[in-house]
């Protein structure tokens, strides 16, 4: 092995992925450590690991792409979210929690009486 001082001089975002149908988004961005006075790439890697600010600005990327969508597809209130259609996590990010388990009269409101 031999080491010394790198000659990256910063690092960019070349591309993410992320996934939000587990009750934590996961997010995973592969990052490139490059040269900017030359120009060069000297390497790649990949990042798991994010701040509760960067999990914040995600969820307010994600409103405002479903609303860009909403937009496309509905003719009115595309700009009113649904607050009871999707509860967020800790994390900002995440799809609803699951549905409650019962029978028939559960899901219709009415007592057990048969």
């Amino acid at each position: 092995m031999r080491t010394g001082t790198p000659k990256t001089t910063g690092i960019v975002v070349g591309e993410f992925t992320v996934s939000f149908l587990e009750p934590t988004a996961k997010l995973e961005a592969q990052v490139a450590f490059v040269d900017t006075t030359r120009g060069n790439t000297y390497g790649w890697t990949k990042e798991r690991n994010w701040s509760a600010e960067t999990m914040g600005k995600l969820k307010e990327l994600r409103d405002a792409m479903e609303t860009d969508i909403a937009r496309n597809f509905f003719t009115e209130g595309a700009d009113a979210p649904v607050g009871s259609a999707r509860q967020d996590t800790a994390s900002g990010v995440g799809p609803p929690p699951a549905e409650k388990v019962g029978g028939l009269s559960e899901w219709l409101g009415e007592p057990d009486s048969i």
